[in-house]
């Protein structure tokens, strides 16, 4: 019998695998079905995340400066991050616990929130749709 932490890692697996999938075969800039960003419909404004949908579907394509210009805050630092993540606390126990430490400090949530907003910020400035329309 799996023990429940595996069991919780293999539905998980099962999950990312069947989205995965789904981006793979379905372009979400050609289906109205996939999720929408709320920000976007409020303000007209970008969200840090907006285009990491069109970004994952053109990286399982092996499109990588088409994703890399969609979003490439989405791909540099947060994909990275977030793989990191994963692997790190899912990692026996006893294992990775220094990088759990500094993970999880305050000085690394601040430095991701600032980044963040900085990328927000700039994403919705006309230097960067004239940069990324010059492109």
């Amino acid at each position: 019998m799996m023990k429940p932490k595996h069991k919780k890692l293999a539905w998980m697996g099962a999950v990312a695998t069947t989205l995965l999938i789904i981006y793979m075969i379905f372009d979400p800039s050609q289906y109205a079905w996939f999720p929408k960003c709320l920000i976007r419909l409020a303000t007209g404004y970008d969200c840090p995340a907006c285009g990491t949908q069109r970004m994952l579907h053109h990286i399982l394509h092996g499109e990588f400066l088409d994703a890399l210009l969609l979003n490439p805050y989405m791909l540099i630092v947060v994909l990275p991050i977030s793989i990191i993540l994963i692997i790190g606390f899912n990692l026996p126990k006893g294992r990775g616990e220094r990088f759990k430490r500094i993970v999880v400090h305050p000085i690394c949530a601040i430095l991701l929130f600032l980044l963040t907003l900085g990328w927000w910020i700039l994403r919705n400035t006309h230097f960067w749709h004239s940069f990324i329309h010059n492109f």
